[in-house]
């Protein structure tokens, strides 16, 4: 009797590995895909462009709150991926200028003003117009 228990739960135990395969490939697959998109290379003065567009957030006038260092660091992991998805191996100057609303809007704090309603994205639309685009 006791053979036969220990040959179902060791059967089971196989059909537990064989279930665990397909997420072992995927996950595979996400590592390896994650790893490309680490590999597009941001060019130092575009480095500079997403720090200087991110810490503007923190001195503009109608902010209360600005982006907060991890807002730097998902503008630059969307620039990366959007540009590997684009079939690019560096980040253009664009891209970082086509995703900052998108990552950032969320991310600030605009001061209540009076009478004014307040809009995220003409807000960092007016910081990008302020900035000098690298290239």
């Amino acid at each position: 009797m006791n053979d036969m228990l220990d040959a179902e739960q060791e059967q089971m135990q196989e059909e537990e590995l064989k279930a665990e395969e397909p997420e072992r490939q995927q996950m595979s697959k996400y590592e390896a895909f994650t790893n490309k998109v680490r590999g597009v290379k941001i060019a130092d003065d575009v480095a500079a462009f997403i720090t200087t567009v991110v810490s503007a957030t923190r001195r503009h006038p109608a902010i209360r709150f600005g982006a907060s260092p991890r807002g730097t660091l998902g503008l630059a992991r969307m620039a990366r991926a959007l540009s590997f998805l684009r079939g690019c191996d560096y980040v253009d100057p664009a891209v970082v200028r086509e995703l900052a609303a998108p990552v950032l809007t969320h991310r600030i704090i605009l001061k209540a003003q009076s009478g004014e309603s307040a809009d995220a994205n003409a807000v960092i639309a007016e910081l990008l117009a302020q900035q000098r685009t690298p290239r």
